[in-house]
């Protein structure tokens, strides 16, 4: 090595030598790639010596300057090794790009191979299609005439219906304008007997018994002819009612002819559009057939004319023939295929492409099928391709490693069966089996034994087996199912078998229809590193759990919700003034429409504007779901039980009362719960038996047992507050209801039993009737009010028993008082009664 060459690298270690020993860099932190960069000239640092002198070099520092040229030299291929990797990941990025592109080639293949096998079983059935088209033009054309026979049978029925109603109207209407004129008599009569009664109650020179017998008479009549007014009234009520429902027969009959008639008119004009349609099938089937036939007959002209390699391997061991053969096209790896035509370069890909005659002639003389056996696959049900010596050189096997043969059921399974089950199961198949780790079963006809997939490795290890060219993204599915299946497998309760294969379906309309983001859509998964760096993992979001319509009745149904589509502006409440991405519903009916099959109250439960309401109110819901629950709440309040039906729509100008489903629907669970129990008690409070609670505050109210008459002490359910189920009035505690009655009639809780001893012990003064009580002293009473005397026994006026002084009448008594007819007088005997009188004087004679 040169000392000038030396020098320039002394040079240049000095400059790196002197940078490092001036410049402290900061640690860089690690990232999870860098771009590399490509290597720069180190810095050179200017040296002070190099304007002075050269001074030759000695052999410690050529030891240096070799040291740090090896170093150098290290760099450089450290950084062209860094070059190269780059280069080959872009390589690696490449390929992969284009293996995803050989696949999208490679389905469109099969895409194809399945037209064309529908269209061999369509020309089959085209002459059966013209047949039955024909039968069933036919059949619609004598359907038609019958349905439009019995229209008219019936519009002849109906009008002879209406005739007959009319008659009965006219005759309803008469007999009710009799009616009206005999009520009219018959007030005007009962005036007349009102009128003569008044005149007969007032004061008269008759005697009272024929003025009480005339009384009661003209109660009689007065009483028959109200009889018969209100059996009179009754019959006119009941031909008002009659002549209402005539009217209303009348109207729904003639509603019913004219809709009778719009729908005879839209069926006639459906079986004339239905008849166009049929001829227009015809037509196109015919064609079809046409076409079909002219294929199939140059088809049967020239055999072989589209040769495959399937069609040469399968004739060199049974010499059967083949058609229906794909172009090359792009096909991967055709190009060098074509140019050798050998066995060694066909692969499985290749099997279907055209050949030329050249082509095939090539490859038949070049292949040997000694290697190759063919197997039915149980799943498809066509024969494939094995290679049964596992010749490494014999690149054709249509049955991996994995599918030759099925360990549970020892079936043979070909690898796009295998692989397509595979992705089949991955999206749809996942929702079931929740207890199971896998639930991943085998893709052999009626076999549900689980794969072997003990961990993720197993299920990479068995799509490479496979030659799956999008692994990566089946991982990434299958990844994300599992999480899927923890969080519905955590639900409480967890939703059962059933409602998991209607969560399935569901989710895949939604998605169908664009209501519904993919779960498996990349859009949700996490980019952007959190705070420690890390990549999160992913969330599925809330699940609700939703009831949805099923079979007369309803099940509980697991939805996600995070993947819901939303609106991409959001929408204002005129209420809370908050705006809200709701649900991409479009409208209310496409809505119902898209929810087909799946309907329920999830369907306005997860909207956040109360939508539905739009379909009574006819007009723009411009306030969410959660101020429509606050006015609910603040309504019911403020209404209380008797107006509690009186719930309307928030909106500014509707007055429109909310139905009670409505109310169910969007109030919170306990203002509903108290809504439908306002509802409940005010429909049974017109009961009989229903009694109110009456302590204050309390809204209670209950059905009682009116059977025991015996005790009406009764207690609220709810606050056990005391009543009377008779007076309903709180319970008047040490008083039965008899002497409450008493109590509050007359002030006096023993009325009745005063009145009675009254009754028994006392007698009316005859002048001012005052009730006088008769003690020890004789049977000649003074009254102490009016000071009117009189006999005890008979009430006789004392002025007539004694005239004058000492002169007794007797005559005057009473017929049955004893003072009549025993010679004595009232101020003679003493005592309280007269018994008690009288017996001194029975027990003298009885002494003597």
């Amino acid at each position: 090595m040169s000392t000038k060459l030396r020098r320039s690298f002394s040079e240049v270690f000095r400059g790196k030598k002197a940078s490092k020993s001036t410049i402290t860099l900061a640690p860089v932190p690690e990232f999870p790639e860098i771009e590399p960069q490509e290597p720069q000239e180190p810095r050179r640092v200017s040296n002070a010596f190099e304007d002075v002198a050269s001074f030759a070099p000695s052999i410690h520092e050529e030891a240096q300057f070799e040291t740090h040229l090896q170093d150098a030299v290290v760099e450089s291929l450290l950084d062209r090794i860094k070059t190269l990797d780059q280069e080959r990941n872009q390589q690696i990025a490449k390929a992969g790009r284009l293996e995803q592109q050989l696949l999208a080639k490679d389905q469109d293949l099969q895409d194809m191979r399945q037209l064309v096998d529908r269209d061999r079983g369509r020309f089959r059935q085209l002459n059966d299609k013209v047949a039955r088209l024909r039968q069933e033009k036919e059949q619609l054309v004598h359907q038609h005439a019958q349905q439009l026979e019995e229209k008219e049978i019936r519009l002849a029925e109906e009008k002879s219906l209406i005739k007959d109603y009319a008659e009965q109207l006219k005759e309803y209407q008469v007999s009710y304008i009799r009616m009206s004129e005999a009520q009219g008599q018959l007030q005007e009569r009962v005036d007349e007997l009102e009128a003569e009664n008044r005149a007969l109650l007032q004061p008269t020179d008759d005697t009272p018994a024929t003025m009480q017998q005339e009384k009661i008479m003209l109660t009689k009549k007065v009483r028959s002819l109200e009889t018969e007014l209100a059996h009179e009234k009754a019959d006119c009520d009941e031909g008002r009612r009659a002549l209402f429902e005539m009217h209303q027969r009348k109207r729904a009959v003639d509603a019913e002819n004219s809709n009778m008639a719009e729908k005879l008119a839209m069926q006639v004009q459906e079986m004339e559009d239905i008849k166009a349609i049929l001829d227009q099938q015809m037509a196109e089937v015919e064609q079809e057939r046409q076409r079909h036939e002219a294929q199939m007959e140059e088809a049967a002209r020239v055999p072989w004319s589209s040769p495959t390699p399937r069609m040469i391997l399968v004739s060199n061991m049974f010499s059967q023939g083949f058609q229906n053969a794909e172009a090359p096209g792009n096909t991967p790896n055709a190009a060098p295929f074509l140019q050798s035509c050998s066995l060694a370069m066909l692969t499985n890909n290749l099997l279907d492409i055209k050949l030329d005659t050249q082509q095939a002639r090539r490859l038949a003389e070049n292949i040997s099928t000694a290697d190759l056996k063919i197997l039915p696959c149980d799943l498809c049900q066509l024969p494939k391709f094995a290679n049964k010596s596992n010749n490494p050189r014999v690149r054709v096997n249509e049955f991996a490693s994995a599918s030759q043969p099925t360990t549970c059921c020892s079936k043979f399974i070909c690898t796009e069966c295998y692989l397509n089950f595979i992705t089949d199961s991955l999206t749809n198949d996942w929702w079931s089996n929740l207890e199971r780790g896998s639930w991943l079963t085998c893709p052999a006809p009626n076999c549900d034994h689980a794969l072997r997939l003990t961990h993720r490795g197993a299920l990479v290890n068995l799509l490479r087996q496979l030659g799956d060219k999008d692994s990566d993204n089946k991982m990434a599915m299958y990844d994300r199912i599992l999480i899927f299946r923890a969080a519905l497998a955590k639900l409480d309760p967890k939703p059962s078998d059933e409602a998991l294969k209607i969560a399935a379906r569901m989710h895949s309309q939604l998605a169908v229809v664009g209501r519904m983001h993919s779960l498996f859509d990349p859009v949700f998964n996490n980019t952007e590193p959190d705070e420690a760096g890390r990549i999160p993992p992913f969330n599925p979001g809330n699940i609700k759990m939703i009831r949805v319509d099923h079979e007369g009745g309803s099940i509980l149904v697991p939805l996600f919700i995070r993947f819901i589509r939303r609106q991409r502006t959001p929408k204002e409440c005129a209420v809370c003034t908050d705006g809200f991405f709701d649900v991409d519903f479009a409208s209310v009916e496409e809505w119902l429409d898209l929810c087909e099959g799946f309907h329920g109250e999830w369907m306005w439960k997860i909207l956040l504007f109360p939508v539905k309401l739009r379909i009574g109110c006819n007009h723009d819901i411009d306030f969410c779901t959660g101020c429509l629950e606050q006015h609910l709440k603040t309504q019911l309040e403020q209404y209380g039980r008797s107006r509690c039906d009186q719930l309307a729509c928030p909106s500014d100008g509707c007055t429109r009362r909310l139905e009670y489903e409505e109310v169910r629907l969007y109030a919170e669970p306990e203002t509903f719960e108290l809504y439908d129990r306002y509802l409940h008690l005010n429909a049974i409070s017109s009961l009989e038996n229903f009694r109110w609670c009456l302590r204050q505050g309390c809204p209670n109210g209950q059905l009682y047992d009116d059977d025991d008459e015996t005790d009406p002490h009764i207690h609220c359910q709810e606050c056990a507050f005391e009543m009377c189920y008779k007076h309903m009035i709180p319970w008047h505690e040490g008083l039965t209801c008899e002497e409450f009655e008493s109590a509050r009639d007359h002030g006096d809780p023993q009325y009745q039993q005063t009145q009675d001893w009254i009754a028994n012990n006392t007698k009316p003064c005859p002048s001012c009737n005052q009730n006088i009580q008769k003690g020890e002293a004789c049977f000649h009473m003074t009254c102490s009010n009016c000071h009117h005397e009189f006999c005890w026994i008979c009430l006789a006026d004392w002025a007539q028993i004694t005239p004058r002084p000492g002169e007794h009448n007797p005559e005057t008594h009473g017929q049955e008082c004893i003072f009549r007819t025993n010679g004595l007088m009232p101020s003679q005997l003493f005592g309280r009664t007269v018994e008690e009188a009288l017996a001194p004087r029975r027990r003298q004679p009885a002494a003597a």
